[in-house]
């Protein structure tokens, strides 16, 4: 991100995916996609370009697509519990899109980046109260 009174740079490079994928732990289920945690590290590994403009394409206008939005439900039985019954014994999950959340961390590590630049710009605990004292200034 850019510093002074300037917009925020909506530009994902290919240094905050790697991160973001690093992080990911291979054996995930996948989401609705069907796109498994490796599916995006090996393509990203090789062609470090596509899942950067990917998701610099969403969070520039602020869109995030409808389909990364679908979870799919499933349920896990409760251990000691009668699986015979309707409700009580089955926790429900949902699986959601990895690159959905590749874009929620990118979203998620630059808000938390905004907020602690705040905080030490007021000097105070109550962020939300005072976050107009930092409006136009980004950290990077």
């Amino acid at each position: 991100m850019e510093t002074g009174t300037s917009a925020p740079s909506f530009r994902i490079d290919d240094e905050e995916i790697s991160e973001i994928l690093r992080k990911m732990e291979n054996n995930k289920t996948p989401g609705p996609d069907l796109l498994c945690v490796r599916a995006l590290k090996s393509p990203h590994h090789y062609h470090p370009v596509i899942l950067p403009e990917l998701m610099t394409a969403c969070l520039s206008p602020g869109c995030f697509p409808k389909s990364w939005r679908i979870g799919r439900v499933s349920f896990i039985p409760k251990p000691g519990k009668d699986p015979t019954k309707i409700v009580d014994p089955y926790r429900p999950f949902t699986l959601l899109s990895h690159l959905a959340k590749i874009l929620e961390r990118v979203i998620t590590d630059r808000l938390g980046k905004i907020v602690s630049y705040c905080k030490r710009l007021t000097g105070i605990g109550n962020i939300v109260k005072n976050l107009h004292l930092c409006h136009g200034r980004y950290p990077k």
